[in-house]
This record gives C-alpha cells, structure tokens and sequence, in this order.
C-alpha cells in the first residue's frame, strides 16, 4: 500500500488500513495498485467491447481515419463510450455534446426511478459510531426506499429473533446518501464500506442497484454475511444476521466511537441564505470517492478555500455527507448540505436566478450519479471542474465542446483556478 496519508484524509479510517495490513486483507487500494498501469485506450474512451470482433481499441495517436472493424471511428467510440457511462442515447456524432448536456439533469432526476427526492430539513449521525456492539448491525448500501422500509419494520417486528442470540435487536445504518430518507443514520459513505466491515461489527451487509461494491472485497474475510436487496429474502436475512452476530470474533473487533451529526438543509434554508447577500458567490461541491484521489482531501480543502474568499458552499449527494462525517455540517456559516443528488436540477435553477458567480466541483467522480450531476451544472452553463479524468478525452468534437465547459484540475491547482473562472477569467483546456 502507499503511505497512509495517501490514501484518506479521514482520521477514522486510518487505524483501519493498518489493520487491513496487520492482518493481509487486500483493499480496494490494494487491488487498484496492482491493475496499473491502467488501460489508456480505455481511459481516453478509445475501447469498444460491444461485440466479441472485438474488444476493438483505436490509437489516438494515430491516423486520424482509423476505425474499428464496425467502422467506428474515433469520435463514435469515445460518444458510444460516454453513453454507456450517462446512459444518454447519443448515436449521431453531430451536436454529441449539447445531447449529453441537455439529456444529463432529466436522466439525473429519473435515476432511481423517480424516487421522492428529499429536500426537507433534517438532522442525521454519521460514522462507525453508529455501530454497537450490542445490536446486531445491519449496513444498507444504496437501498430502494420500498426496501429500506419493509427491512426497517421487518426488523423492528422480528426484535425478539435478535434477543434470541442475546443482542439487544437490530440496528439499520446506510452507506451512502439516499435520495428519500432521513430517519436511519449512517455508518459512512460509500468510499468506506469495506472499512465499516473491518470494525468486526457488521453483521449483514446489504448491497443494492447495479454499481459494483467496494465493500466486497471483504466476503469471507469477516463473519459478515453479503446480500444483494431482495424484498422477498428478508426475513431469511434477518436470520442469517443472527447467525453471524454469534459467529463474531472478539479478538478481531475494533469499535469507533466517531460520530458526527449533520444538519441537512432544506430549498428554503437555502433562498433565506441567498437573501441575506452575504457572500460573493456559490461554489457547489459534489461527487463521490475515487481511489485514484486522497479520499476526501480535495473536498475539504476547497470547503477551506471557498469560504475563506466568501464564497457559499453548497454540497449535494455524496460530498454532503463526506463534509457531515468530519463535522463541517453541523450548523456552520459557509456550508449547506443536501442529500438528494437527484433534486440538482431545481437547486441549480434556484442558485442562477440570484445573479452570483457560480461554479462546481467534482474532485472524485465514481459511476452515473456523478457524472450525471457533473453534466448537470455544465448544462446551466456553470463553470464545472474535476480532478477525476473523464472517458471523452479521445475524442475530437466530443472533447473540445465538452471541455469547453468541464475542465480537469489536479486538486492541489482546482480550487484556485475554479475561483478565477468564477470571477471571469479563462481555464486552459
């Protein structure tokens, strides 16, 4: 593994990669070290494994007629690439980008399915805090809000099947932000699944949608016992929960009492701040984790930087609850946080309607959600920066337009350049 400090900028993730270390268990980090170096035909969008002539790459260095064996030149690789990150149908390369952008904040809102977005105020504990050791803990990794409400009250009806192996009932905590829920608590975000299961303390561990988990990498390390959702099998979860509670290794148990609450804002919280025209302009935080970043590093240094130059930070999704779990939502002046990520689109018609200097930034972008919320914001014709390289670059037309209004910065360069777009100057991509 690389330095500690590499890897997290969170303190209560540390003591974990040691233990991880201490005991041979392979990471996520462990196994994206060994992957590189990384395909660079794949990373510029120049793969296609549609069909098995292929896989099919095509050098991007090279004659600028080259094609796949279907014919697909370089600008219709990297636009068929994109599309199956976005999930927007672009089949025409004539006007690609302007199609991304406009179908981005629709796709985005229909992400889960039209799911009741969340936008009232609210209050929720976030860390491994949240797991006791006298409850049996069950972790939910982006459940469906029907789901999470049948296990919720399955688990609370079905307390004495808990008191039976002499724990005192079940306890539900969420990894990651939902778009619906603000009654369950958090146990971390979804860069930190896998680290929740090394506390030795989580009994089931429910994945769910069709984004691979991190948290995988520990099935069959750990007592822990793995499940996809399944709105049938929930019972026969519960149990299998009970099982695992009696089969925990004390000697591997490693509790944390970290615990932070956040303070989620409401659309109104919102309007009322912008009213009082205190601060110069809005910087808006989002994406999620990426292991290629210093988990954390680069949100919290631009929250940093952003106020200190008056700026209101405003984080959705994943960052929202990234910036909750070490603290910084707990009512402070220079930040408001939203969970929903699907409610983007009226935030940002809410945010351009005040006439401030705006601009985005997504220093560790993951799957669809992100870059959906990504386009988003580039669609309203925000200034939207990343530190996350996107699959585009190989393109011709594709790259220059979309470029034009997403540029790459490395973290420790992003927010000050962010801010100089921001007050009118011009970034070099």
């Amino acid at each position: 593994m690389r330095e500690l400090r590499e890897k997290s900028a969170d303190p209560q993730a540390k003591p974990y990669f040691l233990k991880a270390r201490g005991e041979g268990i392979q990471l996520s980090w462990n196994h994206y070290e060994k992957m590189l170096p990384q395909d660079a035909f794949s990373c510029l969008g120049l793969t296609c494994y549609d069909c098995l002539f292929g896989p099919c790459r095509i050098n991007p260095f090279g004659e600028q007629n080259e094609k796949t064996v279907c014919g697909l030149d370089r600008e219709m690789l990297a636009i068929r690439t994109f599309t199956r990150f976005t999930g927007i149908h672009v089949s025409e390369p004539d006007n690609a980008a302007a199609k991304f952008l406009a179908g981005a904040p629709a796709a985005l809102k229909n992400l889960y399915g039209g799911q009741p977005g969340k936008t009232a105020a609210c209050t929720k504990k976030i860390g491994f805090g949240v797991l006791k050791q006298e409850n049996i803990n069950i972790c939910v990794e982006r459940p469906s809000a029907s789901f999470l409400e049948s296990l919720l009250a399955l688990a609370k009806e079905n307390t004495a099947m808990a008191g039976g192996v002499s724990a005192r009932g079940f306890r539900v905590s969420l990894v990651g932000a939902t778009a619906f829920d603000c009654q369950v608590d958090i146990a971390c975000d979804l860069g930190s699944g896998e680290l929740a299961v090394m506390t030795g303390l989580v009994d089931a561990y429910i994945t769910c949608g069709d984004v691979p988990s991190r948290a995988k990498n520990l099935q069959g390390k750990y007592h822990t016992v793995f499940s996809a959702e399944d709105a049938d099998s929930i019972k026969e979860l519960l149990s299998g929960a009970c099982k695992a509670y009696t089969m925990r290794d004390k000697g591997r148990i490693m509790p944390c009492d970290a615990l932070a609450e956040a303070k989620l804002s409401s659309f109104a919280e919102l309007q009322e701040t912008l009213q009082k025209k205190t601060y110069k302009g809005i910087c808006l935080l989002g994406g999620s984790s990426n292991l290629k970043l210093t988990q954390d590093d680069a949100l919290l240094r631009t929250l940093a930087f952003m106020n200190k130059a008056g700026m209101l930070c405003v984080a959705i999704g994943e960052a929202a609850l990234i910036l909750g779990k070490h603290g910084l939502l707990a009512g402070q002046d220079g930040l408001l946080g939203f969970w929903d990520s699907t409610s983007l689109p009226e935030l940002l018609e809410m945010i351009s309607r005040e006439g401030l200097s705006c601009g985005a930034y997504f220093p560790e972008l993951w799957g669809k959600e992100d870059i959906l919320a990504l386009l988003s914001c580039a669609a309203v014709g925000m200034p939207v920066c990343t530190s996350t390289r996107l699959p585009f670059e190989g393109a011709g037309q594709l790259a220059k337009d979309l470029s034009a209004r997403i540029f790459y910065e490395k973290p420790k360069d992003a927010p000050d350049k962010l801010l100089s777009v921001m007050r009118g100057g011009r970034h070099g991509n």
